[in-house]
Protein backbone atom coordinates (compact mmCIF):
# COMPACT_ATOMS: atom_id res chain seq x y z
CA UNK A 1 0.00 0.00 0.00
CA UNK A 2 1.68 2.96 -1.07
CA UNK A 3 1.39 6.65 -1.97
CA UNK A 4 0.99 6.44 -5.81
CA UNK A 5 2.33 10.14 -6.80
CA UNK A 6 2.12 13.04 -3.47
CA UNK A 7 0.22 14.99 -6.28
CA UNK A 8 0.27 18.23 -4.78
CA UNK A 9 3.28 18.30 -2.91
CA UNK A 10 3.42 18.83 1.12
CA UNK A 11 0.22 19.34 3.10
CA UNK A 12 -2.38 20.46 0.33
CA UNK A 13 -5.33 18.49 -0.68
CA UNK A 14 -5.33 16.86 -4.09
CA UNK A 15 -8.77 16.36 -4.26
CA UNK A 16 -8.94 13.16 -6.27
CA UNK A 17 -12.16 12.16 -7.51
CA UNK A 18 -14.21 11.27 -10.82
CA UNK A 19 -12.13 7.99 -11.28
CA UNK A 20 -12.54 6.73 -15.08
CA UNK A 21 -10.32 3.50 -16.11
CA UNK A 22 -9.30 2.30 -19.56
CA UNK A 23 -7.10 -0.88 -19.77
CA UNK A 24 -4.74 -0.69 -17.29
CA UNK A 25 -5.22 2.94 -16.75
CA UNK A 26 -7.13 5.05 -14.17
CA UNK A 27 -7.94 8.43 -15.20
CA UNK A 28 -8.70 10.81 -12.74
CA UNK A 29 -9.28 14.52 -11.94
CA UNK A 30 -6.78 15.94 -9.33
CA UNK A 31 -4.96 19.51 -8.62
CA UNK A 32 -1.02 19.87 -7.11
CA UNK A 33 -1.61 23.05 -5.91
CA UNK A 34 -0.27 25.12 -9.15
CA UNK A 35 -2.42 24.02 -11.81
CA UNK A 36 -5.38 23.85 -11.07
CA UNK A 37 -8.17 20.62 -11.21
CA UNK A 38 -6.91 18.98 -14.01
CA UNK A 39 -7.15 15.20 -15.60
CA UNK A 40 -4.46 12.97 -14.81
CA UNK A 41 -3.54 9.53 -15.07
CA UNK A 42 -1.90 6.98 -13.09
CA UNK A 43 -0.41 3.19 -14.75
CA UNK A 44 2.87 1.38 -14.70
CA UNK A 45 4.74 4.00 -16.11
CA UNK A 46 3.68 6.64 -13.02
CA UNK A 47 1.00 9.40 -11.74
CA UNK A 48 0.66 12.53 -13.80
CA UNK A 49 -1.44 15.25 -14.81
CA UNK A 50 -2.19 14.15 -18.81
CA UNK A 51 -2.03 17.74 -19.70
CA UNK A 52 -2.37 21.44 -18.13
CA UNK A 53 -4.93 22.33 -20.32
CA UNK A 54 -6.34 25.24 -18.23
CA UNK A 55 -2.41 26.73 -18.29
CA UNK A 56 -0.95 27.70 -15.23
CA UNK A 57 -3.11 27.77 -11.91
CA UNK A 58 -6.41 28.26 -13.69
CA UNK A 59 -8.71 24.86 -13.66
CA UNK A 60 -9.79 23.27 -16.61
CA UNK A 61 -12.62 21.51 -14.13
CA UNK A 62 -12.52 18.33 -16.53
CA UNK A 63 -16.52 16.73 -16.56
CA UNK A 64 -18.12 14.12 -18.44
CA UNK A 65 -14.83 11.30 -19.10
CA UNK A 66 -16.32 9.08 -21.16
CA UNK A 67 -14.28 6.27 -23.20
CA UNK A 68 -15.36 5.21 -26.62
CA UNK A 69 -12.75 2.60 -28.19
CA UNK A 70 -9.15 3.26 -27.21
CA UNK A 71 -10.05 6.55 -26.37
CA UNK A 72 -11.20 9.11 -23.08
CA UNK A 73 -13.51 11.80 -23.96
CA UNK A 74 -14.03 14.92 -21.89
CA UNK A 75 -14.95 18.26 -21.28
CA UNK A 76 -12.92 20.63 -20.58
CA UNK A 77 -12.08 24.55 -20.19
CA UNK A 78 -8.67 25.91 -21.38
CA UNK A 79 -9.41 29.62 -19.91
CA UNK A 80 -9.56 30.75 -23.59
CA UNK A 81 -12.36 29.31 -25.52
CA UNK A 82 -14.56 28.45 -22.81
CA UNK A 83 -15.98 24.42 -22.35
CA UNK A 84 -14.57 22.69 -25.54
CA UNK A 85 -14.76 18.57 -26.20
CA UNK A 86 -10.78 17.24 -25.40
CA UNK A 87 -9.90 13.61 -26.27
CA UNK A 88 -6.71 11.88 -25.02
CA UNK A 89 -5.31 8.46 -25.86
CA UNK A 90 -2.17 6.84 -26.63
CA UNK A 91 -1.05 9.62 -29.19
CA UNK A 92 -1.77 12.51 -26.92
CA UNK A 93 -4.54 15.05 -24.96
CA UNK A 94 -6.20 17.34 -27.59
CA UNK A 95 -8.91 19.65 -28.15
CA UNK A 96 -11.21 18.26 -30.86
CA UNK A 97 -12.61 21.09 -33.04
CA UNK A 98 -11.28 24.06 -30.94
CA UNK A 99 -13.40 26.80 -29.92
CA UNK A 100 -16.17 26.58 -27.70
CA UNK A 101 -19.28 24.83 -28.98
CA UNK A 102 -20.99 23.96 -25.54
CA UNK A 103 -21.21 20.43 -26.36
CA UNK A 104 -22.72 17.80 -23.94
CA UNK A 105 -24.49 14.77 -23.47
CA UNK A 106 -21.37 12.30 -24.36
CA UNK A 107 -22.27 9.08 -25.34
CA UNK A 108 -20.32 6.05 -26.75
CA UNK A 109 -21.62 3.85 -29.04
CA UNK A 110 -18.97 1.62 -30.32
CA UNK A 111 -15.71 3.77 -31.41
CA UNK A 112 -18.11 6.68 -32.13
CA UNK A 113 -19.06 9.17 -29.83
CA UNK A 114 -21.76 11.38 -30.36
CA UNK A 115 -22.95 14.78 -28.34
CA UNK A 116 -24.79 17.58 -28.53
CA UNK A 117 -22.95 21.07 -29.57
CA UNK A 118 -23.83 24.62 -31.27
CA UNK A 119 -21.42 25.54 -33.89
CA UNK A 120 -22.86 29.17 -33.46
CA UNK A 121 -24.66 28.13 -37.20
CA UNK A 122 -26.56 25.33 -36.71
CA UNK A 123 -28.20 26.19 -32.50
CA UNK A 124 -27.88 23.23 -30.25
CA UNK A 125 -27.96 19.74 -32.56
CA UNK A 126 -26.70 16.33 -32.77
CA UNK A 127 -22.82 15.91 -33.52
CA UNK A 128 -20.71 12.67 -33.50
CA UNK A 129 -17.00 12.69 -33.82
CA UNK A 130 -13.65 9.72 -34.63
CA UNK A 131 -11.77 11.36 -32.43
CA UNK A 132 -10.34 14.06 -35.34
CA UNK A 133 -10.91 17.77 -36.31
CA UNK A 134 -12.41 15.94 -39.73
CA UNK A 135 -14.51 13.58 -38.87
CA UNK A 136 -16.10 15.76 -35.92
CA UNK A 137 -19.25 16.63 -37.99
CA UNK A 138 -22.68 17.44 -37.50
CA UNK A 139 -25.19 14.64 -38.07
CA UNK A 140 -28.00 16.62 -38.58
CA UNK A 141 -29.39 20.04 -38.31
CA UNK A 142 -32.58 18.57 -36.72
CA UNK A 143 -34.39 22.08 -35.97
CA UNK A 144 -32.89 23.56 -39.28
CA UNK A 145 -31.11 27.13 -39.11
CA UNK A 146 -30.18 28.71 -35.44
CA UNK A 147 -33.19 26.78 -33.86
CA UNK A 148 -32.04 23.99 -31.11
CA UNK A 149 -33.16 20.63 -31.17
CA UNK A 150 -31.34 20.10 -27.62
CA UNK A 151 -30.76 16.20 -28.01
CA UNK A 152 -31.01 14.36 -25.19
CA UNK A 153 -31.81 11.36 -23.18
CA UNK A 154 -29.25 9.55 -25.61
CA UNK A 155 -29.06 5.59 -25.70
CA UNK A 156 -28.28 3.02 -27.89
CA UNK A 157 -30.65 -0.71 -28.49
CA UNK A 158 -29.47 -2.80 -31.56
CA UNK A 159 -26.81 -1.09 -32.80
CA UNK A 160 -29.01 2.13 -33.14
CA UNK A 161 -28.60 5.20 -31.35
CA UNK A 162 -32.10 6.85 -30.10
CA UNK A 163 -32.55 9.95 -28.63
CA UNK A 164 -35.21 12.89 -27.83
CA UNK A 165 -34.78 16.36 -30.00
CA UNK A 166 -37.05 19.08 -31.08
CA UNK A 167 -37.24 19.98 -34.59
CA UNK A 168 -39.25 22.99 -34.12
CA UNK A 169 -42.79 21.98 -35.22
CA UNK A 170 -43.12 18.49 -33.52
CA UNK A 171 -42.28 18.95 -29.90
CA UNK A 172 -39.62 16.60 -28.27
CA UNK A 173 -39.93 12.84 -29.48
CA UNK A 174 -38.27 10.41 -30.37
CA UNK A 175 -35.70 10.64 -32.75
CA UNK A 176 -32.62 7.46 -34.17
CA UNK A 177 -29.81 7.45 -36.17
CA UNK A 178 -26.94 5.66 -37.75
CA UNK A 179 -24.59 8.58 -38.07
CA UNK A 180 -25.30 9.67 -41.09
CA UNK A 181 -27.65 12.47 -42.17
CA UNK A 182 -29.85 10.38 -44.61
CA UNK A 183 -30.14 7.59 -41.41
CA UNK A 184 -31.52 10.36 -38.92
CA UNK A 185 -34.62 10.94 -38.65
CA UNK A 186 -37.80 11.40 -36.21
CA UNK A 187 -39.44 8.25 -35.97
CA UNK A 188 -42.91 9.55 -35.32
CA UNK A 189 -44.74 12.85 -34.16
CA UNK A 190 -45.94 10.83 -30.62
CA UNK A 191 -47.06 14.08 -28.76
CA UNK A 192 -49.04 15.25 -31.51
CA UNK A 193 -51.17 17.33 -29.04
CA UNK A 194 -48.26 19.69 -29.23
CA UNK A 195 -46.32 18.74 -25.81
CA UNK A 196 -43.42 16.06 -25.77
CA UNK A 197 -43.71 12.11 -25.99
CA UNK A 198 -41.58 11.60 -23.17
CA UNK A 199 -40.56 8.26 -24.46
CA UNK A 200 -39.22 5.48 -21.62
CA UNK A 201 -39.46 2.06 -20.69
CA UNK A 202 -37.82 0.35 -23.81
CA UNK A 203 -37.80 -3.47 -24.00
CA UNK A 204 -37.20 -5.97 -27.04
CA UNK A 205 -38.42 -8.69 -28.71
CA UNK A 206 -36.94 -9.94 -31.31
CA UNK A 207 -36.18 -7.05 -33.92
CA UNK A 208 -39.09 -5.20 -32.77
CA UNK A 209 -38.74 -2.38 -30.05
CA UNK A 210 -41.86 -1.81 -27.49
CA UNK A 211 -41.83 1.59 -25.51
CA UNK A 212 -44.36 3.82 -23.85
CA UNK A 213 -45.43 7.45 -24.72
CA UNK A 214 -47.64 10.19 -24.55
CA UNK A 215 -49.85 12.13 -26.93
CA UNK A 216 -48.32 15.26 -25.24
CA UNK A 217 -51.69 15.67 -23.05
CA UNK A 218 -49.29 14.64 -20.00
CA UNK A 219 -51.54 12.16 -19.56
CA UNK A 220 -52.04 9.08 -21.73
CA UNK A 221 -48.96 6.79 -21.51
CA UNK A 222 -49.69 4.44 -25.04
CA UNK A 223 -47.36 1.23 -26.27
CA UNK A 224 -45.62 1.45 -29.29
CA UNK A 225 -43.63 -0.32 -31.69
CA UNK A 226 -40.33 0.54 -33.95
CA UNK A 227 -38.15 -1.47 -35.96
CA UNK A 228 -35.81 1.41 -36.24
CA UNK A 229 -37.95 3.23 -39.05
CA UNK A 230 -40.64 5.66 -39.36
CA UNK A 231 -42.87 3.29 -41.58
CA UNK A 232 -42.41 0.92 -38.41
CA UNK A 233 -42.62 2.83 -35.96
CA UNK A 234 -46.58 2.84 -34.52
CA UNK A 235 -48.78 2.92 -31.79
CA UNK A 236 -50.26 0.00 -30.99
CA UNK A 237 -53.17 0.32 -29.33
CA UNK A 238 -54.46 4.04 -28.09
CA UNK A 239 -54.82 2.72 -23.49
CA UNK A 240 -53.58 4.50 -20.86
CA UNK A 241 -50.67 2.10 -19.22
CA UNK A 242 -49.68 2.62 -16.19
CA UNK A 243 -47.19 0.20 -14.93
CA UNK A 244 -43.76 -0.91 -16.72
CA UNK A 245 -43.85 -3.30 -19.69
CA UNK A 246 -42.91 -7.58 -18.95
CA UNK A 247 -42.04 -9.58 -21.28
CA UNK A 248 -43.20 -13.11 -21.38
CA UNK A 249 -42.15 -15.70 -24.04
CA UNK A 250 -43.21 -13.49 -27.25
CA UNK A 251 -45.79 -11.43 -25.64
CA UNK A 252 -46.03 -7.60 -23.54
CA UNK A 253 -47.77 -7.91 -20.31
CA UNK A 254 -48.76 -4.67 -18.68
CA UNK A 255 -51.28 -2.80 -16.75
CA UNK A 256 -54.23 -0.53 -18.09
CA UNK A 257 -56.45 1.80 -16.82
CA UNK A 258 -59.93 1.91 -18.93
CA UNK A 259 -62.77 4.20 -17.66
CA UNK A 260 -61.52 4.15 -14.22
CA UNK A 261 -60.76 0.29 -13.92
CA UNK A 262 -57.59 -1.23 -13.67
CA UNK A 263 -57.04 -4.17 -16.20
CA UNK A 264 -53.69 -6.78 -17.09
CA UNK A 265 -52.83 -6.73 -20.77
CA UNK A 266 -50.86 -8.46 -23.11
CA UNK A 267 -49.71 -7.44 -26.86
CA UNK A 268 -47.97 -9.74 -29.26
CA UNK A 269 -46.98 -6.31 -31.45
CA UNK A 270 -50.28 -6.07 -33.31
CA UNK A 271 -53.40 -4.16 -32.94
CA UNK A 272 -55.44 -7.18 -33.24
CA UNK A 273 -53.12 -8.84 -30.81
CA UNK A 274 -53.22 -6.24 -27.93
CA UNK A 275 -56.33 -7.47 -25.84
CA UNK A 276 -57.17 -7.16 -22.02
CA UNK A 277 -56.55 -10.14 -20.42
CA UNK A 278 -58.66 -9.56 -17.02
CA UNK A 279 -60.33 -6.14 -15.67
CA UNK A 280 -59.80 -6.48 -12.16
CA UNK A 281 -60.65 -3.45 -11.00
CA UNK A 282 -60.21 0.17 -9.30
CA UNK A 283 -56.86 -0.14 -7.64
CA UNK A 284 -53.59 -1.36 -7.88
CA UNK A 285 -49.34 -1.01 -6.41
CA UNK A 286 -46.79 -1.59 -9.05
CA UNK A 287 -43.51 0.14 -6.84
CA UNK A 288 -42.51 -2.70 -5.48
CA UNK A 289 -45.40 -5.16 -7.13
CA UNK A 290 -45.49 -6.47 -10.83
CA UNK A 291 -42.85 -9.05 -11.70
CA UNK A 292 -42.23 -12.47 -13.63
CA UNK A 293 -41.56 -15.47 -12.15
CA UNK A 294 -40.99 -18.66 -14.32
CA UNK A 295 -43.90 -18.38 -16.57
CA UNK A 296 -46.13 -16.51 -13.64
CA UNK A 297 -47.52 -12.88 -13.83
CA UNK A 298 -47.14 -11.22 -10.03
CA UNK A 299 -49.06 -8.33 -9.18
CA UNK A 300 -50.14 -6.51 -6.38
CA UNK A 301 -54.19 -5.12 -7.60
CA UNK A 302 -57.13 -4.72 -5.88
CA UNK A 303 -60.90 -5.86 -7.39
CA UNK A 304 -62.71 -3.39 -5.18
CA UNK A 305 -63.70 -6.25 -2.88
CA UNK A 306 -60.75 -7.50 -1.36
CA UNK A 307 -58.53 -4.50 -1.04
CA UNK A 308 -54.60 -4.34 -2.43
CA UNK A 309 -53.70 -8.32 -2.70
CA UNK A 310 -51.76 -10.92 -4.67
CA UNK A 311 -53.04 -11.99 -7.98
CA UNK A 312 -51.17 -14.12 -11.10
CA UNK A 313 -51.89 -14.66 -14.39
CA UNK A 314 -50.66 -17.01 -17.04
CA UNK A 315 -51.50 -14.71 -19.34
CA UNK A 316 -55.13 -16.30 -20.14
CA UNK A 317 -58.48 -14.87 -18.60
CA UNK A 318 -59.00 -17.96 -16.87
CA UNK A 319 -55.74 -17.92 -15.36
CA UNK A 320 -56.17 -14.40 -14.13
CA UNK A 321 -57.04 -14.62 -10.66
CA UNK A 322 -56.38 -13.68 -6.76
CA UNK A 323 -53.65 -15.97 -5.28
CA UNK A 324 -54.98 -15.44 -1.87
CA UNK A 325 -56.87 -12.47 0.05
CA UNK A 326 -54.20 -12.37 2.32
CA UNK A 327 -55.66 -9.12 4.58
CA UNK A 328 -59.35 -10.71 4.38
CA UNK A 329 -61.82 -8.44 2.88
CA UNK A 330 -61.74 -4.93 2.48
CA UNK A 331 -58.32 -4.04 3.80
CA UNK A 332 -55.03 -4.17 1.74
CA UNK A 333 -52.14 -6.72 2.58
CA UNK A 334 -49.96 -4.87 -0.33
CA UNK A 335 -47.51 -7.55 -0.89
CA UNK A 336 -44.39 -5.49 -2.06
CA UNK A 337 -40.81 -5.96 -2.26
CA UNK A 338 -41.06 -9.38 -4.72
CA UNK A 339 -38.20 -11.74 -4.92
CA UNK A 340 -37.87 -14.90 -6.40
CA UNK A 341 -35.91 -18.54 -5.58
CA UNK A 342 -36.92 -20.73 -8.56
CA UNK A 343 -40.63 -20.55 -9.30
CA UNK A 344 -41.10 -19.37 -5.51
CA UNK A 345 -42.14 -15.32 -5.29
CA UNK A 346 -41.41 -14.25 -1.91
CA UNK A 347 -42.70 -10.75 -0.22
CA UNK A 348 -43.68 -8.89 2.40
CA UNK A 349 -47.06 -8.54 3.23
CA UNK A 350 -49.10 -7.63 6.31
CA UNK A 351 -52.57 -10.05 7.08
CA UNK A 352 -54.01 -7.31 9.27
CA UNK A 353 -52.93 -8.93 12.59
CA UNK A 354 -49.14 -10.00 12.36
CA UNK A 355 -47.86 -6.44 10.63
CA UNK A 356 -45.49 -6.66 7.79
CA UNK A 357 -44.27 -10.05 7.80
CA UNK A 358 -41.80 -12.59 5.22
CA UNK A 359 -44.56 -14.55 3.15
CA UNK A 360 -44.35 -16.89 -0.08
CA UNK A 361 -46.13 -18.63 -2.50
CA UNK A 362 -45.83 -20.88 -5.42
CA UNK A 363 -49.17 -19.62 -7.36
CA UNK A 364 -52.11 -21.67 -5.30
CA UNK A 365 -53.75 -20.29 -2.00
CA UNK A 366 -52.90 -23.07 -0.33
CA UNK A 367 -48.95 -22.27 -1.07
CA UNK A 368 -49.35 -18.89 -0.45
CA UNK A 369 -48.29 -18.55 3.34
CA UNK A 370 -46.42 -16.26 6.40
CA UNK A 371 -43.21 -17.99 6.30
CA UNK A 372 -42.97 -16.86 10.24
CA UNK A 373 -44.48 -14.40 12.32
CA UNK A 374 -40.91 -13.39 13.22
CA UNK A 375 -42.40 -10.36 15.32
CA UNK A 376 -45.82 -11.97 17.34
CA UNK A 377 -48.76 -9.90 17.54
CA UNK A 378 -49.34 -6.79 15.02
CA UNK A 379 -46.10 -5.21 15.14
CA UNK A 380 -43.64 -5.42 11.66
CA UNK A 381 -40.80 -7.24 12.13
CA UNK A 382 -39.40 -6.26 8.79
CA UNK A 383 -36.83 -3.18 8.15
CA UNK A 384 -34.57 -2.35 5.03
CA UNK A 385 -32.00 -4.07 4.36
CA UNK A 386 -29.43 -2.28 2.24
CA UNK A 387 -29.32 -4.43 -0.94
CA UNK A 388 -30.31 -1.83 -3.62
CA UNK A 389 -33.40 -0.52 -2.21
CA UNK A 390 -34.40 -4.17 -1.78
CA UNK A 391 -35.51 -5.74 1.67
CA UNK A 392 -33.93 -9.07 0.73
CA UNK A 393 -30.87 -10.65 -0.71
CA UNK A 394 -30.37 -14.22 -1.89
CA UNK A 395 -26.97 -16.44 -1.29
CA UNK A 396 -27.14 -19.97 -2.60
CA UNK A 397 -31.27 -20.15 -2.55
CA UNK A 398 -31.67 -18.56 1.17
CA UNK A 399 -32.96 -14.93 1.41
CA UNK A 400 -30.98 -12.67 3.91
CA UNK A 401 -33.18 -10.06 5.31
CA UNK A 402 -33.09 -7.39 8.47
CA UNK A 403 -35.69 -8.02 11.13
CA UNK A 404 -36.75 -8.19 14.90
CA UNK A 405 -38.26 -9.99 17.09
CA UNK A 406 -38.88 -7.50 19.52
CA UNK A 407 -36.54 -9.26 21.40
CA UNK A 408 -32.95 -8.67 19.82
CA UNK A 409 -33.53 -5.78 17.69
CA UNK A 410 -32.64 -5.20 14.17
CA UNK A 411 -30.79 -8.29 12.97
CA UNK A 412 -29.44 -10.67 10.22
CA UNK A 413 -32.04 -13.10 9.81
CA UNK A 414 -32.21 -15.88 6.97
CA UNK A 415 -35.00 -18.61 5.48
CA UNK A 416 -35.33 -21.22 3.22
CA UNK A 417 -38.58 -21.04 3.10
CA UNK A 418 -40.02 -22.89 6.10
CA UNK A 419 -41.04 -21.52 8.93
CA UNK A 420 -38.23 -23.79 11.07
CA UNK A 421 -35.82 -22.47 8.55
CA UNK A 422 -35.95 -19.02 9.11
CA UNK A 423 -34.29 -18.22 11.86
CA UNK A 424 -31.95 -15.09 13.25
CA UNK A 425 -29.08 -15.77 12.67
CA UNK A 426 -27.04 -15.11 14.98
CA UNK A 427 -28.27 -14.88 18.82
CA UNK A 428 -27.10 -12.45 20.45
CA UNK A 429 -28.05 -10.80 24.29
CA UNK A 430 -31.80 -8.91 24.60
CA UNK A 431 -31.57 -6.19 23.05
CA UNK A 432 -28.08 -5.69 22.07
CA UNK A 433 -28.17 -6.51 18.18
CA UNK A 434 -28.05 -3.35 15.90
CA UNK A 435 -27.76 -4.64 12.38
CA UNK A 436 -26.35 -1.41 10.69
CA UNK A 437 -28.82 -0.91 7.60
CA UNK A 438 -27.32 2.04 5.93
CA UNK A 439 -25.25 3.20 4.10
CA UNK A 440 -25.70 0.65 1.16
CA UNK A 441 -22.40 0.03 0.79
CA UNK A 442 -22.15 -1.27 4.61
CA UNK A 443 -22.77 -5.04 3.39
CA UNK A 444 -20.69 -7.35 0.80
CA UNK A 445 -20.88 -10.62 -0.75
CA UNK A 446 -17.58 -12.35 -1.36
CA UNK A 447 -17.92 -15.60 -2.85
CA UNK A 448 -20.53 -17.76 -0.88
CA UNK A 449 -19.93 -15.27 2.53
CA UNK A 450 -22.31 -12.17 3.53
CA UNK A 451 -20.39 -9.07 5.25
CA UNK A 452 -21.87 -7.24 7.04
CA UNK A 453 -21.67 -4.16 9.59
CA UNK A 454 -23.41 -4.84 12.93
CA UNK A 455 -23.47 -3.88 16.64
CA UNK A 456 -24.44 -6.65 19.66
CA UNK A 457 -22.70 -3.90 22.21
CA UNK A 458 -19.25 -3.60 20.66
CA UNK A 459 -19.70 -1.20 18.99
CA UNK A 460 -19.86 -1.17 15.23
CA UNK A 461 -17.83 -3.99 13.98
CA UNK A 462 -17.33 -6.12 11.06
CA UNK A 463 -19.10 -9.27 10.72
CA UNK A 464 -19.52 -12.21 8.22
CA UNK A 465 -22.10 -15.16 7.87
CA UNK A 466 -21.96 -18.29 5.90
CA UNK A 467 -25.85 -18.70 7.57
CA UNK A 468 -25.45 -20.64 10.24
CA UNK A 469 -25.05 -19.87 14.09
CA UNK A 470 -21.65 -21.13 14.75
CA UNK A 471 -20.79 -19.29 11.13
CA UNK A 472 -22.16 -16.20 11.64
CA UNK A 473 -19.00 -13.97 13.80
CA UNK A 474 -17.39 -11.00 14.40
CA UNK A 475 -14.53 -11.31 12.24
CA UNK A 476 -12.69 -8.81 14.77
CA UNK A 477 -13.56 -6.13 17.50
CA UNK A 478 -10.88 -3.95 15.85
CA UNK A 479 -11.77 -0.92 18.45
CA UNK A 480 -12.40 -3.11 21.80
CA UNK A 481 -15.17 -2.23 23.92
CA UNK A 482 -18.32 -0.10 23.10
CA UNK A 483 -16.47 2.08 20.74
CA UNK A 484 -17.26 1.64 17.02
CA UNK A 485 -14.70 0.78 14.84
CA UNK A 486 -16.45 0.63 11.50
CA UNK A 487 -16.29 3.64 9.39
CA UNK A 488 -19.97 4.74 8.06
CA UNK A 489 -18.14 6.64 5.08
CA UNK A 490 -16.41 3.97 3.13
CA UNK A 491 -18.47 1.19 3.72
CA UNK A 492 -17.00 -2.43 2.40
CA UNK A 493 -15.26 -2.84 -0.97
CA UNK A 494 -14.81 -6.18 -2.61
CA UNK A 495 -11.44 -6.70 -4.65
CA UNK A 496 -10.77 -10.89 -5.56
CA UNK A 497 -11.15 -12.68 -2.07
CA UNK A 498 -11.14 -10.20 0.15
CA UNK A 499 -12.80 -6.99 1.25
CA UNK A 500 -11.43 -3.78 2.27
CA UNK A 501 -12.88 -1.17 5.01
CA UNK A 502 -12.25 1.85 6.63
CA UNK A 503 -11.57 1.14 10.20
CA UNK A 504 -10.30 2.78 13.69
CA UNK A 505 -8.80 0.07 16.16
CA UNK A 506 -8.95 3.26 18.82
CA UNK A 507 -4.87 4.01 18.34
CA UNK A 508 -4.02 4.40 14.36
CA UNK A 509 -7.26 6.26 13.52
CA UNK A 510 -8.90 5.79 10.65
CA UNK A 511 -7.10 3.34 8.14
CA UNK A 512 -7.72 0.73 5.73
CA UNK A 513 -8.54 -2.93 6.67
CA UNK A 514 -9.29 -5.80 4.65
CA UNK A 515 -10.09 -9.13 5.96
CA UNK A 516 -10.13 -12.81 3.60
CA UNK A 517 -13.13 -14.29 6.12
CA UNK A 518 -10.41 -15.37 9.10
CA UNK A 519 -9.83 -13.35 12.20
CA UNK A 520 -5.98 -13.68 11.42
CA UNK A 521 -6.44 -12.56 8.08
CA UNK A 522 -8.33 -9.11 9.29
CA UNK A 523 -5.79 -6.76 9.62
CA UNK A 524 -5.14 -3.18 9.35
CA UNK A 525 -3.26 -2.58 5.61
CA UNK A 526 -1.02 -0.02 6.69
CA UNK A 527 -1.07 2.82 9.07
CA UNK A 528 -0.66 5.63 6.00
CA UNK A 529 -1.17 8.53 8.87
CA UNK A 530 0.98 6.94 11.56
CA UNK A 531 -0.16 6.96 15.27
CA UNK A 532 -3.23 8.30 16.50
CA UNK A 533 -3.77 10.48 13.41
CA UNK A 534 -6.76 9.71 10.50
CA UNK A 535 -5.68 8.84 6.67
CA UNK A 536 -9.78 9.97 6.30
CA UNK A 537 -9.74 7.48 3.27
CA UNK A 538 -12.98 7.96 0.64
CA UNK A 539 -13.58 6.77 -2.64
CA UNK A 540 -12.62 3.25 -2.92
CA UNK A 541 -12.45 2.25 -6.61
CA UNK A 542 -11.20 -0.91 -8.04
CA UNK A 543 -9.67 -1.36 -11.11
CA UNK A 544 -8.00 -4.82 -11.91
CA UNK A 545 -6.04 -6.04 -9.06
CA UNK A 546 -5.39 -2.99 -7.72
CA UNK A 547 -7.26 -0.40 -5.05
CA UNK A 548 -7.06 2.68 -5.15
CA UNK A 549 -8.24 5.48 -3.29
CA UNK A 550 -7.55 9.19 -1.72
CA UNK A 551 -6.06 9.21 1.49
CA UNK A 552 -4.02 11.97 3.73
CA UNK A 553 -0.70 10.52 5.34
CA UNK A 554 0.19 13.51 7.60
CA UNK A 555 2.36 15.38 5.60
CA UNK A 556 1.17 14.90 2.17
CA UNK A 557 -2.67 15.94 2.37
CA UNK A 558 -5.08 14.26 1.05
CA UNK A 559 -3.54 12.41 -2.08
CA UNK A 560 -3.78 9.54 -4.49
CA UNK A 561 -3.08 5.86 -2.86
CA UNK A 562 -2.91 2.70 -4.05
CA UNK A 563 -2.90 -0.72 -2.72
CA UNK A 564 -2.62 -4.56 -3.91
CA UNK A 565 -3.81 -5.46 -0.41
CA UNK A 566 -0.40 -5.94 1.36
CA UNK A 567 1.26 -2.75 3.11
CA UNK A 568 4.36 -2.88 1.14
CA UNK A 569 2.26 -2.97 -2.27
Amino acid sequence: TVLVSDINPGTGRALVRRYVSASNTLYFIANNGSNGNELWRSDAAGTVVVKDINAGSGSSDPSDLTRAGNSLYFLANDGINGEGLWKTDATGTVQIKAGSFAPGNLFAQGKTLYFSANDGINGLELWKTDGTDAGTVLVYDINSGAGNSTPSNLFSLGGVLYFAAYNGVDGNELWRTDGTSTGTYMLEDIGQLGGDSAVHGMVSIGTSRYFLASDGSGANITLWRTNGTTASTVMIKNIYIRSKLLVMGKSLFFLVVDEGNVGLWKSDGTTAGTVQVKKINVSFNISNGFAIVGNTIYMTVSDGVTGEELWKSDGTTAGTVQVKDINFGAASSKPNYFTSIGNTLYFIANNGSSGNELWKTDGTAAGTLMVKDIFPGSNASMTLFPADGKKMVVINNSLYFSATDGVNGSTLWKSDGTDAGTAMVKSVSAGASSLKTTPTSSFAIAGNTLYFVANDGRGRELWKSDGTDVGTIMLKDINPGAAPSLSVVSGLTVMGNEVFFVADNGSNGQELWKTDGAASGTVMVKDINTGAGSSSIISMNVVGNTLFFDANDGVNGSELWKSDGTTAG
